[in-house]
């Protein structure tokens, strides 16, 4: 077959020899792609990768002769040879592997799309319209919320469909639609922008996995020693590289642990062992590869309430970078995903068609007003910007904020989040920081906002405590709270005991409504939006906010004051 590369690409460099590559605008400047293939047509293309299990991590790039070039993975070219002789001694490449810079390429081929359509949202879900990348993409998103256990492979099989299904009955009482598909991926990609989980590479060991970069920090590194620990959760990450019979002492120790809970999964091969047990308070988790002669093995433990989190980095771990752990730009599922988002925008928030807007009812100040009326916000940074609800702020020809107009500069009504900028007002020392984390469950928390503007006097505070980590319908969005909320509360600032936002209050439980679905009547159940995803918002419409860690904890005096400075009734008129 190697005669068949060398004509079919014509693009290739002799691996060991990066000097005379030049600049991709496939793979980094440092990196060539491991080339295990390449076939004349796109579907023998495909019939290759999967007859030779490449799904997980395969990339397909078009020659400008035509031709299909398999990629494998990417390395570096200063170590491309000896990588590859190495992949080819334990038989993880071809005897005809090489490395190219892919200086020919013509573009990337999404190489997994079925050519069968996979209809609108409404549509019965059917996996084959999705790449492999959607398909990690969505086994990714199902691991994280706690449905799928197994590998990212974006091999779409039974215990995918099963992890769907799941979802789709215990959420939306029905079998799987595009939709279902659609709020997964969407959650996920929320997710992925506020904790920053991406596939990382381990370049010492040649394994990668997927991570959440904004909150893990490497702690300790010695050689091939690296340990990884989530800033604020008890989530730990740790790799290292071993000789067979360390490696497998250490396995051993794990798995004949007495204090473990059950029976611990295990997986023994040539070239590849796991263990995982799980014990009281949480689950260890350590596999091992063989590569290059030695073992490289990653260990990750988490306590029982980020099994989510963790199924997501164990089902990420594998050999090489592998691909982003994103959807295929343009494919299936981010379309699905787009006109989701375009549905919950346009979603009237008073229709009472569906359980979470039957549910919950912001405040008064909401869609399209037909008198005036307020609501709250608070001051992100120095130049005069509030942030506040996106309903509170709908439908107004003017706003007002002490007195002043001021003018819309970003609203996202898939969030429920608007910000306005208001000048002459003295904003600098009064705005408010957020926590560099979200609240846990049952932290105490102090809400601050202008209820019922005009019967009572003034700025509430009032406090409480996160009574759940989800919204109505398991919102990722948002969190529940016992703080009391009344109209004209909606945008006011949620901080934790150290002063920093935490949320948004966006709405409290319509109890009357939900009286007469359910029978009864909730008391005090009130939500707001994760401060993560008020920084999300901030951050892609480019506006400035201060981030720091909890310090000294406030006073409850002092927490009031603070909010009494950063907090503003805005109001909404219709003239």
């Amino acid at each position: 077959m190697q005669w068949i590369l060398s004509a079919a690409l014509g693009m290739l460099v002799v691996a060991g020899n990066p000097g005379v590559a030049q600049a991709s605008p496939f793979f980094p400047e440092s990196q060539c792609a491991v080339i295990v293939a390449s076939r004349p047509t796109i579907s023998e293309a495909r019939q290759w990768i999967r007859d030779h299990q490449w799904s997980h991590s395969a990339r397909v790039f078009l020659g400008s002769n035509g031709w299909y070039a398999i990629s494998a993975t990417t390395v570096s070219r200063a170590r491309s040879e000896e990588l590859i002789r190495a992949g080819k001694q334990h038989n993880l490449y071809p005897d005809d592997a090489y490395c190219s810079i892919g200086k020919s390429y013509v573009r990337e081929v999404d190489w997994d799309v079925s050519p069968s359509a996979s209809g609108g949202l409404a549509a019965d879900f059917d996996a084959r319209a999705l790449s492999s990348a959607d398909k990690e993409f969505l086994q990714g998103g199902l691991a994280l919320y706690g449905y799928y256990t197994g590998l990212l492979d974006g091999a779409w099989g039974q215990l995918s469909q099963t992890a769907l299904t799941r979802l789709s009955r215990q959420e939306f009482q029905r079998e799987p639609k595009n939709i279902d598909a659609a709020y997964v991926s969407f959650l996920t990609y929320l997710a992925i922008t506020a904790d920053g989980w991406e596939r990382y590479y381990f370049d010492r060991l040649a394994v990668s996995a997927v991570l959440p970069m904004h909150k893990i920090r490497l702690t300790e590194a010695d050689g091939t020693w690296q340990r990884w620990e989530h800033v604020d959760r008890n989530l730990s990450v740790s790799v290292d590289d071993f000789s067979y019979r360390s490696m497998g002492r250490l396995h051993n120790s794990l798995a004949n642990d007495r204090e473990m809970a059950g029976r611990p999964y295990i997986v023994r091969n040539e070239r590849l062992w796991i263990t995982s047990v799980q014990f009281g308070s949480g689950t260890i988790y350590m596999r091992s590869d063989l590569i290059q002669g030695t073992w490289s093995t990653v260990t990750v433990g988490a306590p029982l309430d980020l099994q989510g989190e963790m199924a997501l980095i164990t089902g990420s771990i594998l050999i090489g970078r592998g691909h982003p752990f994103a959807p295929s730009e343009g494919g299936a599922l981010m379309q699905h995903t787009t006109a989701f988002a375009e549905w919950m925008e346009d979603t009237d928030e008073t229709d009472e068609s569906t359980r979470a807007e039957v549910a919950v009812s912001p405040p008064t100040e909401n869609s399209d007003q037909a008198e005036d009326s307020s609501g709250t916000g608070f001051f992100v940074n120095a130049d005069g910007i509030l942030l506040t609800n996106a309903h509170v702020v709908k439908g107004c020809n003017r706003i007002v904020v002490d007195g002043i107009t001021a003018e819309i500069v970003a609203v996202s009504s898939a969030f429920d989040l608007a910000a306005v900028e208001v000048s002459d007002t003295e904003s600098g020392d009064n705005m408010l920081a957020f926590s560099d984390t979200d609240s846990a469950l049952n932290a105490d928390i102090t809400i601050a906002g202008y209820p019922l503007h005009g019967l009572l006097g003034g700025l509430n505070v009032s406090r409480g405590s996160v009574s759940a980590l989800k919204g109505l319908s398991g919102d990722e969005t948002n969190v529940q709270i016992s703080a009391p909320v009344q109209p004209g509360n909606s945008g006011g600032p949620m901080i934790d005991r150290f002063g920093n936002v935490v949320g948004v209050v966006v709405a409290k439980l319509n109890a009357m409504k939900l009286a007469s679905l359910t029978g009864d009547i909730a008391q005090n159940v009130n939500f707001a939006i994760r401060g993560s995803i008020a920084k999300v918002f901030l951050q892609t419409n480019g506006i400035d906010f201060e981030q720091r860690p909890g310090t000294e904890p406030l006073s409850p005096e002092d927490a009031a004051k603070m909010l009494m400075l950063s907090t503003r009734l805005i109001e909404c008129r219709v003239e």
